[in-house]
């Protein structure tokens, strides 16, 4: 496989990345599906795929305010808190997908020269505690972590896909 000259140094990652990306894709849109098939309890709330698609695009507070108040609309209690806790789940792999993939592509060289130099992913988190103020620490990732969190990612992606096909057989 050809790779950009600096990637060759992030190869391990690769598909490991695709595999999170792909699962995180398939994630999103079985949520927009929930969103919508979720909103079909209430006329007056419908939504189609495509509008929870846009309100959902960008992960922030209103979009998850956007998201549970549809799932409220769940009547059957189990079911509502099946999708309550995958849409807690997507929030939490979410966030977890995009700090495994910024923390794997930033590459910098370390060594010296007695042992020689290496590169490796910095694996440096960096978070914003305060308008003024930013932590940072070292965020050990490596290839078989951003694996493991595809198959998270995954099995979210598919027990959304069961809630979103259950909750439509129940409003038939």
């Amino acid at each position: 496989m050809r790779l950009p000259y600096v990637d060759q140094y992030r190869a391990p990652f690769v598909e490991p990345i695709g595999h999170l990306a792909m699962q995180a894709a398939y994630a999103d849109n079985n949520l927009f599906a929930l969103i919508a098939e979720c909103s079909k309890a209430d006329l007056a709330f419908t939504v189609t795929i495509d509008t929870a698609a846009h309100e959902l695009r960008v992960w922030n507070e209103d979009a998850k305010s956007f998201a549970s108040q549809r799932i409220a609309l769940i009547v059957d209690p189990g079911l509502r808190n099946e999708a309550l806790d995958a849409l807690s789940r997507y929030g939490s792999l979410k966030t977890k997908r995009h700090r495994a993939i910024h923390d794997a592509v930033d590459v910098a060289i370390f060594g010296n020269d007695e042992v020689g130099y290496a590169p490796k992913p910095i694996q440096i988190e960096y978070r914003k505690v305060s308008k003024t103020t930013t932590e940072s620490w070292e965020n050990k990732i490596t290839p078989e972590m951003i694996a493991s969190l595809a198959c998270e990612m995954h099995e979210l992606q598919k027990d959304i896909d069961h809630i979103t096909y259950v909750l439509g057989r129940v409003e038939e």
